[in-house]
């Protein structure tokens, strides 16, 4: 029988390969429509830019991208003439589907003459197809298996690399964390890398909304990884722990989840976690005025600006935080920087050492300034009236203090 149906099989194996001939040209050129899709755009965008302070340059740059866009234009042109030759495999098919049905009736008559018992040549025939067809599809599910392996490899080392990116992100937060804490006592800035599980547990609540997932499940996610990239690799062993966490159910829900937004999962960065001591304890810990002046604090020791403006701190600071902490480190950093200051507390121009002071009066819809150092009489005259209460009151005060010191 083999013999006898040779040619009809070989003639249906050469029509299955002219089949999936036909297929893989017609991706090949969907794929390049598609590559020319993406990126044609983008050389209209950059050819209709224009610079004004550096013409001659940029458009000496557009002259290199011209040139560029031509030899992008060769794969257009590439294309037609791949389209044309794939329109030629449509001639050369019919002609073979001409030859294949002329010999129809030849091989009808070579199945009438077999004879042999509880065989039919028609389902030979057919079986004999898509044996050679499955084989044909082993091998392209053998390739797709490969380029599967290759993909996940690529995959897998690019997550490597996003993580080596936030770890550097986070060694140099730690670097300018350093720099702030040394910069003085009063507070220290504490980081914990991917630590801020609030706001991870805030993303998959989010995200997994409409999962039926439960607080609790969603929380032992939470204590059980550190990011979703760790859930993920989880995800691909045989023996996960994740299993342990969740019910069957659950974990097909959940996997149905994370495959359906595995970009959004993948690249998902659990924020850091940052916690601000401050005179040895916790900042959420203390009053306002003690966080103003943390918060002042920061800003001065950061020396990242060469000029800070204040406005009136002694609303949320009593004068011993003021000249505690404000005032000790604005004496060690008045060289580097300029600080304004609006204040009615005469403890920052004084005890402060301030270069210049402006002093403000309004009078009749005007407002009257006057400006001098702090060794100028005039400007510590107006100190005494407007920030202490005019000499009077100044000198009670003293006497006051002197009666307490005895």
């Amino acid at each position: 029988m083999d013999k006898k149906l040779e040619k009809q099989i070989s003639f249906d194996k050469d029509r299955n390969f002219i089949i999936r001939l036909e297929k893989f040209e017609q991706e090949v050129i969907n794929a390049l429509y598609e590559y020319i899709s993406a990126f044609e755009d983008g050389f209209h965008v950059f050819k209709s830019y224009s610079s004004k302070e550096n013409k001659i340059e940029i458009d000496n740059i557009k002259q290199h991208f011209i040139s560029l866009e031509t030899l992008f234009n060769e794969i257009k042109s590439l294309l037609s003439k791949l389209v044309v030759e794939n329109s030629l495999l449509q001639t050369k098919k019919e002609e073979f589907n001409l030859k294949y049905e002329a010999l129809k009736e030849e091989f009808s008559k070579i199945k009438r003459e077999i004879k042999l018992p509880n065989t039919q040549a028609d389902d030979y025939v057919r079986y004999t197809k898509e044996l050679n067809l499955t084989k044909d599809q082993l091998s392209e599910l053998n390739k797709l298996s490969n380029k599967k392996k290759e993909i996940e490899y690529e995959l897998k080392q690019s997550l490597i690399s996003l993580q080596n990116l936030w770890h550097d992100e986070f060694e140099i937060v730690q670097e300018e964390v350093k720099k702030v804490n040394k910069g003085q006592k009063s507070i220290d800035i504490l980081v914990d890398l991917k630590g801020n599980k609030e706001e991870f547990k805030s993303y998959l609540k989010e995200i997994l909304r409409g999962s039926k997932l439960r607080d609790r499940s969603i929380q032992a996610i939470i204590d059980n990884y550190n990011d979703l990239i760790a859930v993920y690799d989880d995800l691909n062993l045989p023996q996960n722990k994740i299993s342990d966490i969740l019910s069957d159910v659950q974990l097909n829900t959940f996997r149905d989840y994370f495959n359906r937004y595995i970009d959004a999962f993948l690249t998902y960065r659990v924020p850091d976690k940052y916690s601000i001591i401050y005179s040895e304890r916790p900042l959420n810990e203390h009053s306002l005025g003690q966080r103003a002046s943390a918060l002042i604090i920061f800003l001065l020791t950061l020396k990242e600006s060469d000029l800070i403006i204040i406005d009136q701190p002694e609303d949320d600071l009593d004068n011993q935080t003021i000249y505690n902490d404000v005032i000790k480190v604005l004496k060690e950093l008045k060289n580097s920087s300029q600080f304004i200051f609006a204040t009615h507390n005469p403890n920052i121009p004084v005890l402060g050492d301030r270069e210049q002071v402006v002093t403000c009066k309004y009078e009749s819809n005007t407002i009257i300034t006057k400006l001098g150092s702090i060794d100028n009489e005039t400007i510590k005259n107006e100190i005494v009236d407007i920030m202490e209460g005019g000499k009077e009151a100044f000198e009670q005060r003293k006497k006051i203090y002197e009666l307490w010191t005895h």
